[in-house]
This record gives C-alpha cells, structure tokens and sequence, in this order.
C-alpha cells in the first residue's frame, strides 16, 4: 500500500490518471484487500478448528494411556506380588 501511495503521490498533474480512473483502482485495491482478509479469516478458523479438534483427540488418547499404564502397573505390582510370596516359601 505504502509503495502504491508513494508512486501515486509522484505522480505530477499531467501523468495523473483521471478521477474515475483512481476511482476504479482503488475498488479493485479495496476488493482484492477484502479478499485477502476473507481467505485469512478462512484459513483462521480452519486452523483453529484443526487445534481444537487435535485437543479434543488428545484428551481421549491422554486417558486411554492413563488407563493403561495403570493396568499395566496394577499387573506388575501383582506378578510382583505373586513372585515376592513363592519365594518367601
């Protein structure tokens, strides 16, 4: 934008373009920002509905793991159990 306003104000009264021309530019600037600004919304929301969705699947894949890990640990500690009583006889 910076860039466009600078070579527009360079411009000298005889290069200038004509009012409706400007106009017509700055439509066509102003709709080009506007979708650029829609597909950045787009590709926001998407990504924010990725994350929320990897979090939603993370929370049920964090329980499983506790679930087994604790049936794993209540495994060990019972074989730990079982091998402690046979050798104490």
């Amino acid at each position: 934008l910076e860039m466009k306003a600078g070579k527009a104000a360079a411009l000298s009264a005889t290069d200038a373009p004509d009012p409706p021309d400007l106009k017509v530019a700055l439509k066509r600037e102003r709709e080009e920002h506007q979708h650029l600004l829609a597909e950045s919304y787009a590709a926001v929301m998407d990504l924010t509905k990725q994350l929320q969705i990897g979090e939603r699947n993370w929370g049920r894949e964090k329980l499983e793991l506790l679930e087994r890990f604790s049936q794993e640990r209540a495994q060990w500690e019972q074989r730990l159990g079982e091998a402690t009583a046979q050798q104490g006889k």
